[in-house]
């Protein structure tokens, strides 16, 4: 114990940011209890003891503080809302609505979609001709290019249709809504026309953010000149390194720089910053020492230190204040003080000093994966490059050129890896993709961009206000680096397995990697420290369990079947998880907005959170793209078995590239017959009312739109716990149909017709099904056609449980001992419990 009080006293404030940090993650189990009185307490306590000089006990107590301080912090940022109650019932409306404001930052426009926040100040319906003051941000979407003559800082008047945003309704996925109340966004508007957006002359703002408008606008002169001088995609990569803006880079392109590992390139962060600080340190420190009379009178390096500080303040806000630079910022800014105030004990203590400012301010920042994966990253560079370079050999710095160049080759070699082995855990759990090819692309490509594009690209900043010329010479010659790097990155993301995509790993398994990482690295006396072969076999067991998760060997054993209902807005996702452990996923579409892959985005997220990486199914309906568009990102992740279609070419382009791509994967691509098409252990998948001896490749081709549905799979699940029907979007007439196919219809459980348009789910059809539950997948906020009345009433008087997932959020089926349980996930927990009798169907 004496031991642990004095290394916690020798590092006191790593100890107390990682108590805070500890508080804040353990705010949900604390949030019912008041802790204002015993932290006042504990605080007065600990006072008294460090005033009466019992420094153990006062530790003790301050760390503590530390702990219910973070959890009381944690909890206040939580409990916060921006939405005032009259946007609140407008938006929950998704009503037509005039707003006045000021255009509040740059606007972001990736050529599809432009989206720009704005400061509304006043707000009326349509149909009213009063304005109402309000103080709310709004994030307005446009499906066209913002107009021009609109900079930020300047009022404007727009009609859009508010909205909220959605919430997080998926477990393991990305929850949008809180991510934009964090931002402060109250809700989200949506603009048809440029048309319908004007400015309005007044006076320069007064409130107080004037100047924050003006850097936005120099960011937009800046992004607009980048924009008319350089062609695509230096331009768009010049917007991203100098601003902040990565709206205007292609989606294929980002996608390249992941795939080669080194897309943290494009986002602002301590790299940048601490580049920038290099250059700013080494000019202003040529310039002081110009002076005699100032070399001998002042320290000219802690001079210049200070004095780089604020240009990089101003460089901040510049690059947008988003929070990874302003992380950065808040490290340098530490780091220079302690440097100029000869306080510097060691680069973890300030690492922790910067942690605990950032916690302290932002405490909901500890969940951010750019947080996480920023101080993780620096973490690791400071604990194991010298143990890297030592074990790699390298050269003393004052050696020969050859050694010195050996020796800053190595070091970047060490560094990356480093950064990688410190990240590894994190990436994989947010974003479930570890490159392969990521040390030898940094290699390249980080000098290609750091060492000259952003060189060029820093002197060209300045250099703008003195003489345009010569500053676009300058982005000319550092565009050369940039295309060079383009190329790089797309060679790298070429070669086959240079990414991996693999289930999120368990926080357990990521506790123990760090745990054994650092006792590893740095082993306390004693018995332990002694043992470091053991701690090392420790550590790459757990490394291992990061790219071999043991989920997917536990699914193998489950014993019960699960259903789950994705709630992807209007359209259709539904992954069901047998007891021999297969997986099969039927449609994964959605209706969304150009920019938005509900694939990637909510479906292959819930797969990873399942901890699954392989589908052994994948069953599409009809080639409607709502059941179908989000398909091609997840073969692009998993691997799949089989595809099975209703026909081959719906004379649909993006039907037909599924196929292809199908095809090119060697996804075995089948076709059901009338009948069971999968059975194992008591489980069958049934086509029904699909007609028989159809050819080996199934060709159909039918612009109308109710035929193809109509055309579509029909199938029934049957387990020995329960049975469920999967009617895809099939009107009436085929309900009628399917009454006397040789195939069972009758099931425990159905997924509406048509997202339970009027056009289906007739009365006779539910009848014949009789289902205890309903379930709706639509995105109809307002619930006007979706699910319709018709099918309200039958649920009704027939006592039928109706869910949807635009109510409900994802809904859960599970079988049970005795039947099945139904559950229903929105807003970040779980809404919804019910259960169903034990009624396993006997086919007729």
């Amino acid at each position: 114990m004496k031991a642990l009080l004095k290394t916690c006293n020798a590092n006191l404030l790593l100890c107390l940011t990682l108590l805070l940090a500890a508080g804040i993650a353990s705010r949900n189990a604390l949030a019912a209890v008041p802790l204002a009185m015993p932290l006042a307490l504990l605080a007065t306590l600990a006072l008294t003891a460090w005033l009466t000089r019992r420094e153990t006990i006062a530790i003790v107590l301050l760390c503590c503080c530390f702990f219910l301080l973070g959890s009381l912090r944690g909890n206040q940022h939580e409990t916060r809302s921006v939405i005032p109650a009259s946007i609140r019932t407008l938006a929950e409306a998704e009503a037509d609505v005039v707003i006045v404001g000021r255009l509040a930052a740059l606007v972001a426009d990736n050529g599809l979609v432009s989206k720009a926040l704005i400061d509304a100040y006043h707000f009326k319906e349509t149909s009213t001709e009063l304005l109402q003051p309000t103080r709310v941000r709004l994030l307005l979407r446009l499906k066209d290019s913002w107009p021009e003559s609109i900079l930020p800082g300047d009022t404007l008047a727009v009609r859009a249709r508010l909205r909220l945003p959605s919430v997080g309704s998926i477990p393991g996925g990305f929850d949008y809504s809180r991510y934009l109340v964090r931002q402060g966004v109250a809700a989200i508007g949506s603009v048809t026309s440029p048309l319908l957006i004007a400015p309005i002359l007044t006076e320069p703002a007064a409130d107080g953010h004037q100047w924050r408008y003006r850097i936005e606008r120099i960011r937009a002169s800046i992004g607009a000149h980048l924009h008319a001088l350089l062609d695509q995609p230096a331009a768009g990569l010049y917007r991203a390194l100098l601003i902040g803006d990565r709206s205007t880079i292609a989606a294929d392109l980002t996608e390249s720089f992941k795939g080669s590992g080194v897309a943290h390139i494009l986002a602002i962060s301590g790299m940048h910053l601490g580049l920038l600080g290099f250059f700013i340190f080494q000019a202003i420190s040529w310039l002081l020492r110009r002076s005699e009379y100032l070399i001998l009178r002042l320290d000219i390096k802690k001079i210049s230190m200070l004095l780089c500080l604020p240009p990089l303040l101003f460089y901040t806000l510049l690059a947008g204040a988003q929070p990874p630079v302003v992380r950065s910022f808040i490290m340098a800014l530490f780091i220079v003080v302690a440097l100029a105030t000869d306080r510097l004990k060691s680069p973890l203590t300030t690492l922790a000093g910067a942690g605990l400012a950032v916690l302290f301010y932002d405490p909901l920042s500890l969940e951010d994966a750019s947080f996480q994966l920023s101080f993780s990253a620096v973490a690791a560079i400071m604990l194991l490059v010298p143990q890297l370079l030592q074990r790699l050999g390298a050269p003393a710095r004052e050696s020969s050129v050859i050694g010195r160049l050996l020796w800053w080759l190595l070091g970047a070699v060490a560094v990356t890896i480093a950064a990688t082995i410190g990240t590894m855990p994190f990436l994989l759990y947010h974003f479930n993709r570890i490159s392969t090819v990521s040390i030898a692309a940094n290699l390249i490509i980080e000098p290609l961009v750091c060492l000259w594009a952003m060189v060029f690209g820093f002197l060209a900043l300045p250099l703008q206000v003195v003489s345009l010329p010569a500053a676009d010479l300058l982005l000319h010659i550092g565009s050369w680096a940039l295309v060079a790097a383009v190329a790089a990155a797309r060679f790298f993301s070429s070669i086959p397995f240079s990414s991996l995509w693999l289930p999120s790993p368990t926080p357990w398994i990521m506790a123990l990697y760090f745990t054994f990482l650092v006792i590893w690295l740095a082993p306390p006396p004693g018995t332990l420290g002694r043992r470091r072969p053991l701690l090392g076999l420790l550590f790459c067991c757990c490394l291992l369990g990061l790219f071999w998760p043991l989920t997917p060997l536990a699914n193998s054993f489950r014993e019960q079947d699960r259903i789950t209902i994705l709630d992807v807005g209007h359209g259709n996702g539904v992954l069901i998880e047998l007891c021999d452990g297969r997986n099969v996923l039927i449609d994964g579409g959605s209706r969304n907005s150009p920019d938005f892959d509900c694939g990637a985005a909510l479906i292959a997220p819930y797969l990873w959170h399942r901890g699954i990486a392989r589908l052994d199914d994948i069953i599409i309906s009809h080639a409607d793209a709502d059941h179908y568009n989000g398909i091609p990102a997840l073969l692009d992740r998993f691997a799949v078995d089989r595809l099975w279609l209703p026909y081959l070419d719906a004379g649909k382009p993006g039907y037909a590239e599924l196929c292809r791509m199908a095809g090119q994967r060697e996804v075995a691509i089948m076709f059901p017959d009338s009948g069971t098409f999968i059975e194992n252990q008591g489980y069958r998948f049934i086509a029904v009312g699909t007609a028989t001896g159809a050819p080996a490749v199934r060709r159909w081709v039918d612009t109308d739109n109710a035929t193809e549905d109509d055309n579509g799979l029909v199938v029934l699940l049957q387990t020995p716990r329960l049975s469920m029907l999967f009617p895809g979007d099939i009107g009436t007439v085929r309900e009628q149909e399917l009454l006397t196919a040789r195939e069972p219809i009758r099931a425990q459980l159905m997924l509406a017709s048509h997202h339970g348009s009027v056009t289906s789910n007739s009365p006779v059809f539910l009848a014949a099904v009789a289902p205890s539950h309903l379930i709706v997948s639509s995105g109809d906020r307002a619930g006007a056609l979706f699910p319709s009345q018709s099918l309200r009433s039958f649920a009704q008087q027939n006592d039928t449980t109706l869910l949807t997932t635009v109510d409900h959020g994802t809904i859960v089926i599970a079988a049970t001992t005795d039947g099945y349980r139904v559950q229903a996930f929105k807003n970040g927990q779980w809404t919804f419990s019910g259960s169903g009798q034990d009624g396993a169907i006997t086919p007729r």
